[in-house]
């Protein structure tokens, strides 16, 4: 299947998408796996609907926060390298 708009395919571009914004993807994925899983267990359910509601918005919240801290360990751990690299190529020029 070729897109009309170049030489990649759609899944290609696809692809590319999420390499660039792989957190809002995974992320959007996790939260329709939370909100699949409480849909299924709505049904199946030996609990109030009140507590089980708490429950799945429990659930949801410490998804998204899992989530964000793994993005930010994630950004953290880039720059911390970009920046080690860039200091070791400063090193490289002084002894020279």
């Amino acid at each position: 299947m070729e897109s009309s708009t170049g030489n990649h395919t759609f899944f290609q571009k696809i692809w590319s998408k999420y390499k660039e914004h792989a957190a809002f993807y995974t992320g959007g994925a996790l939260m329709a796996g939370v909100v699949g899983t409480g849909l299924y267990g709505l049904k199946n359910r030996k609990m109030r609907l009140s507590l089980y509601l708490i429950n799945l918005r429990l659930a949801a919240q410490g998804t998204f926060v899992g989530i964000l801290t793994g993005g930010m360990a994630y950004m953290l751990l880039q720059r911390y390298t970009k920046q080690e690299a860039i200091e070791d190529v400063h090193v490289a020029r002084k002894s020279k």
